[in-house]
């Protein structure tokens, strides 16, 4: 994989990740924790102006029935991070950084350009450097080995991404509410 020369800047991103990981880690407050971070290639509009409703629609519900589903100990909602619910400024990229590596779980919606994203790589690689956190889902995409060029996250393989490529199947809300029902909310941003 890293032999590759086409894939040799990922090896630089993946070096910048761990580093700034822990210093992330370090500074970040509580303010910037999120149960759940949902990372995506963004919104595309066509050559009209039109915004591409179908990924939108897809975070939206994503979101929605995430936060209508998962619940803290306390029966508290659980914050869900979407970058289109921020109102821009300055200290936004940072906010998102901060968000994505205090978050317990980052749903990377996988399409034919998120790879081909600066911020996509790095939500990703550092979701990635936290054991368990990421759960990567497809979006208008098939399964081929040399579609992903990049690792997938230990544990998970390509046929297992096809059978839960959906963020609201049953099976992975399941797993999430068994992980989120042990957790107290009070770790947690009060924001949603």
């Amino acid at each position: 994989f890293h032999q590759d020369t086409r894939l040799r800047p990922l090896k630089a991103v993946e070096n910048w990740v761990s580093n700034i990981n822990e210093k992330i880690q370090d500074v970040a407050t509580k303010e910037h924790r999120y149960g759940v971070f949902l990372s995506h290639q963004g919104i595309k509009t066509d050559g009209y102006g039109y915004q591409d409703s179908k990924m939108k629609i897809i975070m939206d519900l994503s979101k929605n029935r995430l936060q209508n589903d998962l619940c803290f100990k306390d029966k508290k909602k659980v914050p869900v991070f979407l970058d289109m619910d921020m109102i821009p400024g300055d200290r936004q990229h940072e906010t998102m950084l901060f968000s994505v590596c205090k978050s317990d779980k980052v749903m990377v919606f996988l399409d034919k350009e998120f790879f081909a994203r600066k911020w996509c790589l790095m939500e990703y690689f550092l979701a990635k450097s936290r054991n368990g956190a990421i759960m990567p889902f497809l979006v208008d995409m098939k399964i081929d080995n040399p579609v992903i060029p990049i690792p997938l996250p230990e544990g998970v393989v390509c046929s297992e991404m096809v059978a839960i490529s959906e963020p609201t199947n049953e099976k992975v809300l399941g797993v999430l509410r068994r992980y989120f029902c042990e957790k107290e909310s009070s770790e947690y941003t009060d924001r949603y």
